[in-house]
């Protein structure tokens, strides 16, 4: 968005001034009443003040301080979202999520980090370019952001792997659980249908990896690496399918759904 100049922002209060000025000298020549120097500069400056800062308020002062904010907001936007899916990006997708834990550890409400990673993107990119591969993220936002509630954030992390953060899934742990993995078994059979590409319907999958947060305080970054852990553990148990993060690492293999298909 263009911004005025401050050459443009100086040439619009003299124009005012000039003209609120050439406006006043026109009034007093037609005043016939004899008045001293002093009277008539005092009166000059009165009916100059009075006249010209409105105008100035109106159609220089505001007009810059609504391109200023439209800008820094514009900037501030670029900073927290995805270029290319217009999700939320890492950095915004972590800051919400620091806000989620402390909301839970207040509310005493689990909530759950989703990390998501697409089965057989790169054979896409490789096989039909990058805009296909651009066009499968594009889609995969989408059906993410569709099946939200208004407090739960998707984010895309980077490349093919997104991030989904799930509030309030109730005060028992169990029931968080078997929420968190309704939701994944959701996703996994929302993603699964084919997205359409130059008249070519691009098939994939993708493994979520999950990590409940709530009663306990956790650093956003920790949490998102267990998550992490998880997801690569649902990659080793076939794809297609989710793990719940566990403190025993031999168990976030045991947890999890069994493929839906078969995937590259």
């Amino acid at each position: 968005m263009k911004k005025l100049s401050n050459s443009q922002v100086v040439l619009r209060i003299a124009v005012i001034v000039a003209s609120v000025e050439f406006i006043i000298m026109l009034l007093l020549s037609n005043i016939e009443a004899p008045q001293s120097t002093f009277i008539s500069a005092l009166l000059d400056i009165l009916i100059l003040t009075v006249l010209s800062t409105p105008l100035i308020l109106i159609l220089v002062i505001r007009p810059f301080v609504k391109e200023k904010d439209d800008y820094q907001s514009q900037l501030t936007h670029l900073a927290h979202t995805d270029y290319l899916t217009q999700l939320p990006n890492r950095r915004a997708a972590t800051e919400q999520l620091e806000k989620f834990i402390a909301s839970s550890s207040r509310t005493q409400l689990h909530g759950a980090i989703f990390i998501l990673d697409l089965d057989g993107f790169k054979e896409i990119n490789d096989t039909y370019g990058h805009s296909a591969g651009d066009i499968v993220l594009i889609e995969v936002a989408k059906r993410l952001t569709s099946r939200l509630r208004i407090d739960d954030i998707a984010g895309r992390l980077g490349g093919d792997e997104f991030i989904v953060i799930i509030n309030h899934l109730g005060e028992s742990e169990k029931t968080a659980v078997v929420e968190a993995e309704k939701i994944a078994s959701q996703l996994i059979s929302q993603l699964k249908a084919p997205i359409i590409f130059n008249n070519l319907a691009l098939s994939i999958t993708v493994s979520i990896g999950i990590k409940l947060y709530g009663l306990q305080s956790i650093a956003t970054e920790k949490a998102i690496i267990d998550a992490d852990l998880a997801m690569y553990n649902a990659k080793k148990s076939g794809k297609s399918c989710h793990v719940v993060y566990a403190e025993t690492p031999e168990t976030n293999l045991e947890n999890h759904t069994a493929p839906l298909t078969e995937s590259v």
